[in-house]
């Protein structure tokens, strides 16, 4: 996940978007209503399909898995897994549910929300409570939903209801739900286009200077942990000829190998973020200038609610997005950015015990959130 400098709003409307290399894998759901034994089908990338009967109402449940693990890219869902290779009795058999990931525990959850959500069970505004409740219990880290997008899920849920209820006997709905490579591109695309990120970069200073303001607050030769660090160039760079001790994550193997030719001296790994093995040492100061809204939404809540574990007592975090909640693709990978929005992020936050003690916004239109950790 290479550092990006957000685009304009007219950048966004004005650039297509671009192809990604090859063809997107993905899992076919056809629905079927056929009287009182109403059919769910899936055919996997692989041409293998399997079926069952989900019986004469209204595929209530199987539609807000689709709308819950499409919205927050759950790869290991409901159908995440039935694209994987289980079957529809595996992911009924109590002793396969045990040995699952938290994500298909995740997935269930927010469904069975939504559906309550749907039925009028619970408003928008007890829809957060709800499912931080099912968290708690699960053990599974809080995941904070905005209420734009709980709005967008209620909205999406209730037009494929509808879709399906218009079916007339014997005829489908389809839906094609994305599928993760094997092996998946934990740089997101950015290896692909990592010649051209490096040249757009080489030739733009922007954050700069914001980010040497942040800088000047931190001790004389503190330590810093860039996230999404890229070739390093410009922001790293403008830190190490500073006197910081500059510690970089970059999740693309070819921005690791060009950080490395131009800063041989400075750490850095070739990793995700947001399992990152440096959250076990301790800085006094966490970067993430670009990264963040990059991620779904849930690799989000992950990896803002480590960032205390890398932070020294008084130590800051500075980290760019959008103070609205927005999607839009980016302008080089053509991959969804989301911005979860400045509440989300300082409830997050807040809850992994960080104050918001400033914003910024740079020459390039980018927003910056300033978090402390306190001494005490």
């Amino acid at each position: 996940m290479a550092s990006t400098i957000l685009p304009t709003q007219k950048e966004r409307s004005a650039r297509p978007r671009r192809a990604e290399s090859g063809v997107k894998k993905m899992l076919r759901i056809r629905m079927t209503r056929n009287g009182h034994r109403n059919g769910l089908a899936c055919v996997r990338p692989d041409g293998t399909s399997l079926f069952t009967d989900i019986g004469p109402g209204l595929p209530h449940h199987d539609l807000a898995h689709y709308v819950v693990e499409h919205r927050f890219g759950l790869k290991e869902g409901f159908f995440g897994n039935i694209a994987r290779g289980y079957t529809f009795a595996q992911l009924s058999d109590k002793e396969v549910i045990k040995r699952l990931g938290p994500e298909s525990m995740v997935a269930e959850i927010l469904a069975r929300a939504l559906q309550s959500l749907s039925s009028g069970a619970c408003g928008r505004e007890q829809f957060e409570e709800l499912v931080g409740a099912e968290f708690e219990q699960w053990g599974i880290p809080r995941l904070v939903v905005p209420p734009a997008t709980t709005d967008d899920m209620a909205e999406e849920f209730r037009s494929l209801l509808q879709r399906f209820a218009a079916l007339a006997d014997r005829e489908s709905m389809t839906l094609d739900f994305d599928v993760e490579d094997e092996p998946a591109d934990v740089a997101n695309g950015w290896d692909a286009i990592a010649e051209e990120f490096i040249a757009r970069r080489d030739k733009s200073r922007i954050g700069v200077v914001t980010l040497r303001r942040w800088a000047a607050s931190l001790p004389a030769g503190a330590s810093v942990l860039d996230l999404g660090c890229g070739s390093g160039t410009p922001l790293s760079a403008a830190l190490m000829e500073d006197g910081f001790d500059l510690w970089g994550v970059e999740a693309s193997p070819r921005l690791v190998a060009e950080f490395q030719k131009r800063f041989s001296r400075a750490h850095i790994a070739c990793e995700e973020a947001e399992s990152s093995g440096f959250f076990g040492h301790k800085f006094d100061g966490v970067i993430a200038i670009g990264l963040v809204f990059l991620l779904s939404p849930a690799a989000q809540t992950q990896l803002l609610r480590r960032i205390p574990a890398a932070l020294k007592p008084g130590a800051r975090f500075l980290f760019t997005a959008p103070m609205q909640v927005v999607t839009w693709p980016d302008i080089l990978t053509g991959r969804e950015s989301r911005s979860l929005g400045k509440d989300a992020y300082a409830a997050i936050l807040a809850d992994a015990g960080l104050s918001l003690s400033g914003e910024y916004t740079d020459e390039g239109g980018n927003h910056y959130y300033d978090f402390l950790l306190p001494s005490g």
